[in-house]
């Protein structure tokens, strides 16, 4: 049986909601160092692990 052209399913948005890795090196963390709104309402957390935590907040 040939297989489908088509590719995957994305996967669920929940999947991406609980992604708390530092934006920076990818590391696992749970510093929120951000948000930013989204178009349909809510909002987006972004974490940095604490080296890069604080590094962001020197920059501000």
């Amino acid at each position: 049986m040939p297989r489908s052209a088509l590719s995957p399913p994305p996967a669920p948005a929940s999947a991406a909601d609980d992604d708390r890795r530092c934006v920076d090196c990818g590391l696992p963390c749970t510093e929120q160092v951000t948000s930013f709104p989204r178009i349909g309402g809510g909002t987006r957390a972004v974490y940095a692990c604490s080296v890069h935590a604080a590094q962001r907040r020197k920059a501000m």
